[in-house]
């Protein structure tokens, strides 16, 4: 094996390890959870409360890849992210294919950056198949380019993007997203005048996409179908178009700047080196980068003006921007080695570096009232010396430019640059995906999000009905809601329901489930209750929380709390030995 591939090797190995590890720890939310439930019909972990409603599941991938998951390892959140996440992975595929028009060295920072990529890692992690599209639609886009170089014959060609097509076609609404993306970024860069392909390979692309899309279809009404084990296909792949025309209706839940801010907040070391690298692309009027460049200011302007905009919106331009700034990082390494004193330049990074980390304690101090040096009478005083820090960055790049050369401060500023943004970026990637202080919407991700108080529920019915019925998972409920969070109905898919009286639907019912808006007041009389935090809603009408420093460093963010109400009959609750009395307050 050769260098070159052992590190290509790596690089999967690494996505899929980001991808996969502690798969399970966040709840599902709710949209990740109707999929699940979706998939889960007619296997041992149907849920007996599911369906509440008419409907469908909006991803014929998603469906048919979790059952098989469900069927092979047993239903749970681990696994019903799992095909999410292994397919997820194989975007860093898209630059090695590409290796011969990016160069080696761009391919393997390309794939680098999109193996850690803290959005791509985090869209990866979710149940759906948002994660199959940012996958599929890339490799295809791929495709396309190989058979316009003559790289990849017809026969091959077919193949390959037929597979990815039907990927694709039944991921569900995101498909529709990342196609209207990358066809209009195709037109940009063309109409704009850069160099296209002779006509002859454009004659060949469109016989070899014409077959590829028809087999892809044909591959998509197969994997929506099940191969025969699921008769309702079509309405999956119906769904899929239904959800994403409703997403452009209605007044979104997000602000409109809030994807750009989630943009800069989690992908700084793409989006700088992403802009430098598609200013380089227009300027040398190369089309792939002059295309991955509208494909990138696309992304960000489809998220702003698509109303069910979420932060899985950004992973579309996060995508392109991992390429070009893979291009651009590689041409700054390369000039750095050719300095004829890398040392020097060495020195001004790490003089750079060191003061841009001052800068970030003093303003950590402020933010968070704590650290050495702090005085709270004059809190803004950190502000002004994490500024003169700045400032003494400046004046020394420009006096080391005028003593040793501007070739060595160029170098010097771009390796900091760097290596501050690398060390941002796996900030905010570990934060997000790997590391939370505490589980709820406190990222800039998703404006609702499910609360640690799901599992504990679950854990506590659990434990209840080991000890009445010796089993868990055996004790029957009532949900009092007619459309309760699919995230609740996932968590308790064990339980049966409870087959209530015709006159009074709580009549002997051991456990009740209720928001705490329509609990029944009567039923305190008989039950035990416990009010439970179930989800969270961002509780701020702006792009950012008010208190933006505060939440990058303690990720606070103001929420609205959904509470649910546990009640437990009371000799359940106290194994028979006690029962509430009715005239006790």
């Amino acid at each position: 094996m050769t260098i070159r591939r052992a590190v290509f090797a790596g690089t999967v190995l690494l996505a899929v390890a980001m991808r996969v590890a502690n798969l399970g720890y966040v709840p599902l939310a709710d949209d990740e959870a109707v999929e699940a439930l979706w998939a889960a019909e007619g296997t041992p972990a149907d849920s007996a409360f599911w369906p509440m409603q008419e409907g469908s599941a909006s991803s014929a991938f998603s469906r048919t890849a979790t059952r098989l998951a469900f069927e092979l390892t047993g239903a749970g959140e681990a696994t019903a992210r799992l095909p999410s996440a292994v397919v997820g992975s194989l975007v860093v595929i898209v630059p090695w294919l590409l290796r011969r028009r990016l160069g080696t060295a761009a391919a393997a920072t390309s794939s680098l950056l999109l193996a850690v990529s803290p959005t791509l890692v985090a869209t990866s992690r979710l149940a759906g198949g948002t994660s199959a599209a940012l996958t599929a639609i890339p490799l295809a886009a791929a495709g396309v380019v190989l058979v316009l170089d003559g790289e990849w014959p017809p026969p091959r060609a077919t193949a390959a993007l037929a597979m990815a097509f039907a990927v694709a076609f039944a991921a569900g609404p995101h498909f529709f997203t990342g196609a209207m993306i990358v066809l209009l970024a195709t037109r940009l860069a063309v109409a704009i005048g850069h160099r296209a392909w002779p006509e002859a390979q454009v004659a060949v692309l469109r016989s070899v996409f014409h077959r590829a899309a028809g087999l892809g279809v044909a591959g998509s009404v197969a994997l929506a179908f099940g191969v025969g084990v699921l008769p309702d296909g079509g309405m999956v792949l119906a769904e899929g178009l239904r959800q994403w025309l409703l997403g452009w209706i209605g007044p979104g839940a997000v602000h409109p700047l809030t994807p750009v801010a989630t943009l800069v907040v989690y992908e700084p070391l793409s989006l700088v080196f992403g802009i430098i690298g598609a200013v380089a692309a227009w300027r040398s009027r190369d089309l792939l980068g002059a295309g991955a460049a509208a494909w990138a200011a696309l992304g960000v302007l489809f998220a702003v003006a698509y109303s069910g905009r979420s932060g899985v919106f950004v992973a579309w331009s996060a995508v392109p921007l991992a390429i070009l700034a893979g291009r651009a990082l590689a041409g700054e390494i390369e000039r750095f080695r050719a300095l004829a004193a890398p040392w020097q330049a060495a020195s001004v990074a790490a003089l750079l570096t060191l003061l841009v980390a001052y800068a970030g304690l003093q303003v950590s101090g402020y933010a968070t009232g704590i650290g050495p040096g702090s005085n709270p009478l004059i809190p803004a005083a950190r502000l002004v010396v994490a500024f003169g820090a700045v400032v003494v960055g400046i004046v020394a790049s420009l006096l080391i430019g005028m003593g040793w050369g501007w070739e060595i401060t160029r170098g010097g500023v771009a390796a900091a640059a760097g290596v501050v943004l690398l060390l941002l970026t796996i900030h905010a990637g570990w934060r997000l995906n790997f590391f939370r202080e505490r589980i709820g919407a406190s990222e800039l991700w998703r404006p609702t999000a499910p609360t640690v108080g799901i599992p504990r529920l679950a854990s506590t019915l659990q434990s209840l009905s080991m000890t009445a019925r010796g089993v868990r998972g055996d004790l029957p409920l009532v949900l009092d809601h007619d459309r309760a969070p699919a995230s609740i109905v996932w968590a308790l898919r064990a339980f049966p329901r409870f087959a209530p009286d015709d006159s009074d639907p709580f009549e002997g019912s051991p456990i009740v489930l209720a928001p705490v808006s329509n609990a029944a007041p009567a039923l305190a009389e008989d039950y035990l209750g416990q009010t439970i935090i179930v989800a969270e809603t961002w509780d701020f009408a702006g792009a950012l929380p008010p208190d933006f420093l505060g939440w990058w460093f303690r990720r606070r963010i103001p929420v609205r709390e959904e509470a649910w109400l546990l009640l437990v009959r009371a000799d359940v609750a106290t194994l028979g030995e006690a029962t509430p009395d009715a005239d006790e307050p």
